[in-house]
């Protein structure tokens, strides 16, 4: 007879996923010394570059950019609009410039990205085929123009009859910010040749000027496609353990801010899909904005995908527990507001070992396949009925690439190509659909040094 399930085991699965890492004396100092490392390097903020060029686009594999380009598209400045809650610290006309201040409402602008060096558009597409360039390609920001600032909130909203109602001057005030956004993004979707938003959400210790940039090398080589926006919150301030402190409480600020922008967003009959990036800590905020957006929906009947057009939501390097980001997902029916959900790890992330070390638990950007116990592979299953069969969580176990290996899902060139198949051509994960990874199980696959048999 078969022997039953403990009750522990069905009640809460998770509450085994990804247990305690098992820290020793040796490995906490090496840990704190990487920390302190760590934040020196982030407080220096080193030059902004093109993401190398992934390796689809130098085996040739896929071309760099379609033939039906605009040629409005075909220039080195790349036209990136934004949205933060971040306050501002220069308010000249197109040369705003923001801080890591906090504020109550948000703006949505237009900033041009370019290079530091004059190049030519033709450069810049041969080199988007070549594993080796010329030049590094440094990014600077050349102009910042704010367009929208909406009301403060939630201070302007007077409480009735113990209902939240905002003053007459308030909804006026947001109608017209409403009205101004859809306007931007419908004039960037008319240039646009698909008919989808490409929106980058940072994570920990990243200011306004990295986040554009690396959401530009991330529109670029997506063939330029889609209409990029940066989601940028208020983090950076590069100091030891309160930057960290500081910059978490951001993120659980900014929600309410983010999920406004795509309540906006999903409004608009011009707007065909979503692709949602989050980076690190902005994994957590994408999580629980989507968690939220969610439990609306279903509460009043609604299908989440249907009403928020979301095709794709990837986590990259997510720095976020994996028992509760499961549970978080699962338990509000979140998971069902993406079409599909793609999520990168690697355990030689360093800088998501630091949070391990600051938390004691162990980080859903550190998962590794050969390191599950019986009992997580038990957890992994369970959640895996919660998710279609286009979700997969992938590990990589190559060579890494940016700080501390954080940032692998842009500056390695195996795993961009892997974002790039699933975002900007659509393909399924396995070698039959065009994305050589090998499966371990449901969600999981993993990603090597053998993707293009290098």
């Amino acid at each position: 007879m078969q022997r039953a399930a403990s009750p522990q085991t069905k009640a809460n699965p998770s509450s085994r996923l990804l247990a305690k890492p098992c820290l020793n004396p040796m490995r906490q100092l090496r840990n704190l010394c990487w920390l302190s490392t760590l934040f020196i390097l982030v407080g220096c903020h080193p030059p902004n570059h093109l993401m190398p060029t992934p390796a689809l686009y130098s085996h040739g594999a896929q071309p760099a950019f379609s033939n039906n380009l605009p040629t409005e598209l075909k220039r080195p400045e790349m036209p990136i609009l934004y949205v933060t809650d971040r306050k501002p610290t220069n308010k000249t006309p197109q040369n705003w410039s923001y801080g890591i201040g906090r504020d109550r409402s948000f703006a949505v602008g237009e900033a041009i990205v370019g290079f530091q060096k004059n190049t030519s558009w033709e450069e810049l597409a041969t080199d988007a085929t070549k594993s080796t360039r010329k030049a590094p390609y440094k990014m600077r920001i050349r102009s910042v123009d704010e367009k929208v600032r909406t009301p403060n909130y939630p201070l302007k909203y007077l409480n009735r009859h113990q209902h939240s109602s905002a003053a007459p001057a308030v909804k006026s005030e947001e109608a017209e910010a409403i009205a101004d956004t859809k306007r931007l993004i419908q004039q960037r979707l008319k240039l646009s040749p698909k008919k989808e938003l490409l929106i980058y959400v940072h994570g920990f210790a990243t200011d306004f000027e990295k986040s554009l940039c690396t959401t530009a090398g991330l529109w670029h080589f997506m063939g330029r496609e889609m209409v990029p926006i940066t989601y940028t919150w208020p983090a950076g301030s590069g100091s030891l353990l309160r930057g960290y402190a500081y910059d978490r409480e951001s993120s659980e600020l900014t929600v309410f801010h983010f999920k406004r922008l795509l309540k906006w967003i999903s409004d608009m009959p011009e707007v065909e899909g979503v692709h949602l990036i989050a980076h690190s800590r902005g994994a957590d905020v994408t999580i629980n904005t989507l968690r939220e957006l969610a439990l609306e929906s279903l509460a009043r009947g609604q299908n989440p995908q249907s009403r928020y057009k979301i095709r794709n939501v990837v986590l990259a390097a997510p720095d976020v527990s994996g028992e509760i980001g499961l549970e978080k997902l699962t338990d509000s029916g979140a998971n069902r507001i993406s079409r599909r959900w793609l999520t990168y790890t690697s355990g030689r992330d360093k800088a998501i070992g630091i949070a391990e070390y600051l938390f004691s638990s162990s980080r859903w950007g550190r998962i590794r396949w050969d390191r599950l116990s019986a009992d997580d592979l038990e957890a992994i299953e369970f959640y895996s009925g919660f998710f279609g069969k286009e979700d997969a969580t992938v590990e990589y176990r190559g060579r890494l690439g940016g700080s501390f290996g954080h940032e692998f899902h842009i500056a390695n060139t195996i795993v961009s190509s892997d974002l790039v198949l699933a975002l900007r051509f659509n393909k399924s994960p396995g070698p039959e659909h065009g994305r050589p990874l090998h499966q371990k199980g449901s969600l999981f696959w993993i990603i090597d040094e053998n993707f293009y048999n290098q």
